[in-house]
């Protein structure tokens, strides 16, 4: 970091505080709605001031059309009907992740910095609760879509609800909820292109989208197209995700060997006349691999030092503990290296150091390998049509989207670990004459020669939404549709490893069909030293899944007001809905029998289920400057059952006329388990990565980890809480200042985590206790549920991780504060437009199930030893803007800030704010409507806060961007 920079930060971050200090509320984004014609004048008024006024509409968070939804809900909007709204931004993801200060990253959130962990898809995260917390809709109704599969060209506007709606939408909107609206009754063409680029190592954006519109007399119908397309940026394209350290894996190339002995050997041993003592002590066999630095592999007939034993071990007295037993392993070898020396071709250790790249600890560089930004081609387009029949009475309508997004992520080559390597392998035989026919050595290896893992992702987008909507009269509006919603994703993965086949080789006799495993090929080496590539090749093992997810429901629903009271119309809304939803896992053979290392194991899935539902929402002007409104919700799912009524109640005062208005709700809400987390039995096989508290290693067991349904999990409950106020002072005009507090309670949370059994596991005396209650035939208990069970391999690393699955058994509370500003002022130089955004999160605590200990998540990044790992939980997060215009220029500059935190695995470590400008320049040109912009995102090119604990890239995915510096240029034009 250079001392311009320092500098910068210092007098911005001081700059920013004096700007929340005499604000310390928000803004308020106000719908204006009127239940009366709207005449010409005020009309051409409107439009001059950039202004639409509308009869009447619907605001997320309520079915109410009338006056009692104004105000009463916090609804954050962006205006996205140009590249404008996207503030300089490829997409509208990343732009809510740096400008929404609500958004946070909860636990599932992932986007195209999740390489290692991700899949193409980009999902969001409300209140730093898991992205299942969040409902995100399309035009009010649901979706299957992430956020990369709906097009940025056909999206009018982001509407976000920042507190519950489970009353009004169902599952899963406590966090708060997420409405892309599209366009609709657009009129002429737009089109436009983007080019973007980062300022070191080509990663390049590209975008075209256009949309187009016409109405005639009764006839309204629109469409868009939006073409993108991103190069991939690798690890080492940036320094501060180059592999360093620990970033390394325990299974490497060249392999690394562990003498095995059979029960007759250890009773042989155990009854040595020479040693009458040793029954009191255990064996401990010591570890071994090839000298890449003097050696690219063993041959027969090759000269090995003679004081070189591949069947050493010590022994250690039975009293001490496993982590004492390493230690003195550890001294052992290092000791027999030094008799060796550095040119001998075989040393112990735990592996190679391949001491050209840097500081890295010994074994394999996997990040080499690894994309930290994935690259990915899109293409999405979208139809609209409305016909009035009788005018306003009826309209048909329908909408359309289809989308496509393809990706690829890369993978180091794949990790062959656990495999038994018996001495009757030709090559052993040969390499080691006179070795007992009765030894076997456990053996971890990477196929180099086989180049990466890859995975190649491709996600496709339908919907349909048709139906039909009408008025009454003035006062009542109805509509009934039917939609059907389908995902569909299709992952080919390729570089893997026959396993029969790498087995059969490993255990041939023949010197024509056996595998040598004393190879040692260069990192990236396309050729074995020691093995033909037809050997090699004959290994080479893929398969592919497709899982495919299906919404289709049919609703209605009508409101209106049903009488005129003192202070207003008592309105109400009410409907009903019919969903059904469908799962299908099809893995293809390979996948479903684990035939291809080590990619994991999958059962096909079928699963499908039907919810009905009925809701009611009522408005009611207590008086004319308060409003309650309650709405209440009953859902009844054919798996789990009736949730129950969900309420929420909204209270609405205005303390002076258009000028200070104070506004609350409280609501109760759930989420239903998936599909996949009901299925009894066998969910799969992962090989996720696991610290092993006891010897400190960060591995993938050796046979993975295996995840169990559970029948019998119920929908997750909430409450939450929100009160605001807004200021709009007349004696400023175009000021709005407010102030929100959320608070956030969840009960009944299913809660699963293979790191989090591996540490109950050790916290309980790991294998030195017999009786543990996760070890290898632990059953279901009240501290274990599910019966999970953790194995060790002989080496004391984790061999397997049975039994995972969730239960019912978590609760959390978060809270927070709100603070928002916006101010439209003129001048003789142009229109000046400061905004702040600004969220105080202050607390955030979980307890996985009774008895496990509240956790405080708050401040801190959590590794992967906890239930929400892999993520960081600021305190403060937020923006500061200053937007400029003047006849045909624009300008805008920006402030973006995420609070630092400290590393809860690494000694509690500070990691340092996350702090980043954004710089935009405009001009209109004065034909077609056509605007020219260029700029800046991350203005000074500053890096990600280094987070040694993340999973991958050292930096925390979910809020920051790995890419650095974009410059960009935008060119669109409307006809």
């Amino acid at each position: 970091m250079n001392k311009p920079t320092v500098r910068l930060k210092g007098l911005t971050r001081a700059l920013s505080y004096g700007v929340l200090s005499p604000f310390l509320l928000t803004a308020a984004l106000h719908a204006q709605t009127t239940a009366e014609p709207v005449d010409a004048a005020k009309e051409a008024a409107a439009e001059e001031d950039g202004l639409v006024i509308l009869d009447k509409f619907e605001v997320t968070g309520t079915r109410l059309t009338s006056a009692a939804a104004e105000g009463g809900l916090s609804v954050s909007s962006y205006k996205l009907d140009t590249d404008l709204g996207l503030k300089g931004y490829s997409n509208f993801g990343d732009m809510l992740r740096v400008k929404l200060p609500q958004y946070g990253g909860g636990i599932g959130v992932i986007n195209d910095s999740f390489g290692n962990g991700g899949s193409g898809q980009s999902t969001i995260s409300l209140r730093n609760l898991p992205g299942s917390r969040t409902l995100v809709l399309v035009n009010g109704r649901r979706t299957s879509a992430d956020l990369n599969l709906i097009p940025n060209a056909a999206i009018d506007s982001i509407e976000v609800l920042n507190d519950g709606a489970a009353a009004v939408y169902g599952s899963e909107a406590i966090a708060g909820v997420v409405n892309i609206k599209l366009k609709n009754g657009f009129e002429g063409l737009y089109t436009s292109a983007r080019y973007a680029n980062t300022t070191t190592t080509d990663i390049s954006e590209r975008r075209f989208s256009m949309a187009a519109g016409i109405a005639v007399k009764d006839l309204r119908v629109s469409v868009s197209y939006e073409w993108s397309k991103a190069n991939e940026q690798m690890g080492t394209d940036r320094e501060i995700s180059s592999p360093s350290g620990d970033m390394v894996s325990g299974t490497s190339n060249p392999g690394l060997f562990t003498p095995r002995f059979t029960s007759a050997e250890l009773t042989a041993l155990q009854a040595n006349p020479a040693d009458a003592a040793n029954q009191l002590y255990v064996l401990v066999p010591l570890r071994w691999y090839v000298n890449a630095d003097t050696t690219d592999g063993l041959k027969p007939g090759v000269s090995l030092p003679a004081s070189f034993n591949p069947s050493a071990y010590i022994l250690a007295d039975k009293s001490t503990t496993t982590a004492q037993r390493n230690a003195l392993r550890a001294a052992e070898e290092a000791r027999l290296n030094g008799l060796l020396g550095n040119s001998s071709p075989v040393l112990y250790g735990p592996n190679y150091t391949y001491s050209s790249l840097g500081d890295l600890n010994p074994g394999f560089p996997y990040g080499f390998y690894t994309p930290s930004y994935r690259g990915h081609e899109r293409n999405g387009a979208t139809a609209s049509i409305e016909k009035d029949i009788f005018g306003k009475s009826l309209t048909a309508f329908a909408e359309v989207l289809y989308s496509t997004n393809v990706s690829a992520n890369m993978l180091a080559p794949s990790p062959l670990g656990g495999n038994v390597l018996p001495a009757t392998n030709y090559f052993v035989s040969a390499v080691f004459p006179g070795i007992s026919s009765s030894r076997s050595f456990t053996y971890g290896y990477r196929p180099t020669e086989l180049g990466p893992r890859i995975y190649d992702d491709e996600f496709t987008s339908r919907r349909l939404v048709t139906g039909l909507r009408g008025e009454l009269d003035h006062n009542w509006k109805w509509e009934a549709a039917y939609m059907y919603d389908e995902w569909d994703y299709h992952q080919t993965q390729s570089g893997g490893v026959m396993r029969d086949l790498f087995t059969s080789a490993l255990t041939s006799t023949s010197a024509a069909g056996a595998f040598n495993p004393f190879g040692a090929t260069p990192l990236f080496g396309t050729s074995s030293p020691v093995n033909s590539d037809e050997l090699i090749q004959s290994f080479f093992g893929s398969a592919d899944g497709r899982y495919k997810y299906d919404i289709r429901a049919v609703d209605a629903s009508i409101s209106g007001a049903v009488a005129k009271l003192p202070a207003g119309d008592l309105s109400v809304a009410v409907g009903a809905e019919y969903r059904s939803e469908l799962e299908r896992d099809e893995p293809s053979e390979a996948l479903i029998n684990g035939d291809v290392f080590p990619f994991n194991a999958e059962p096909a899935f079928r699963a499908d289920r039907s919810i009905r539902s009925v809701y009611a929402e009522v408005g009611v002007p207590i008086l004319k400057s308060l409003t309650l409104s309650a709405a209440g919700r009953l859902e009844d799912y054919s798996d789990v059952g009736s949730t129950g009524l969900k309420p929420r109640i909204n209270l609405r005062w205005e303390v002076l006329p258009d000028q200070v208005t104070i506004r609350g709700s409280w609501a109760q809400g759930f989420v239903a388990p998936s599909l996949l987390s009901l299925k009894a039995g066998d969910r799969g096989q992962s090989f996720d990565e696991v610290l092993n508290p006891v010897t400190g290693t960060r591995t993938q067991p050796e046979d993975g980890v295996y995840y169990v349904g559970n029948p019998s999990l119920k929908p997750s409950e909430s409450d939450s809480y929100l009160v605001g106020a807004v200021f709009s002072p007349k004696a400023v005009q175009n000021l709005t200042l407010g102030i929100n507090y959320y608070r956030i309670e969840e009960t009944g949370i299913p809660f699963e985590s293979a790191q989090y059994i591996v540490t109950q596991w050790a916290d309980a005396g790991g294998e030195d206790n017999a009786s543990n209650p996760f070890g290898p035939t632990a059953a279901p208990s009240a501290a274990n549920p599910t019966g999970a069970q953790v194995e060790v391999a002989p080496s004391g690393e984790l061999a397997v991780v049975r039994n995972v699955g969730p239960i019912n058994s978590g609760e959390r509370m978060t809270d927070g504060i709100d603070l928002f500003a916006s101010y439209k002022f003129e001048t003789a130089i142009g229109e000046f437009s400061p905004s702040l955004s600004w969220t105080r999160v202050l607390s955030f605590e979980q307890e996985d199930f009774p008895g496990a200990g509240t956790i405080d998540y708050l401040g801190q990044y959590w590794g992967s030893g906890a239930a929400l790992g892999n993520y960081g939980f600021p305190k403060w997060k937020g923006s500061v803007g200053l937007d400029w215009s003047f006849k045909s220029f624009g300008a805008s500059l920006s402030y973006n800030y995420t609070d630092g935190y400290l590393e809860n695995e690494n000694d509690m470590n500070k990691v340092p704010a996350y702090e980043t400008f954004d710089l935009r320049l405009s001009y209109r040109l004065p034909w077609w409507e056509t605007t020219i912009a260029v700029g800046v995102n991350n203005l000074f090119d500053e890096d990600p806060p280094l987070v040694l604990t993340s999973f991958e890239s050292n930096i925390d995915r979910a809020v920051s961007d790995i890419r650095g510096r974009m410059v960009f240029a935008e060119l669109s034009s409307k006809f």
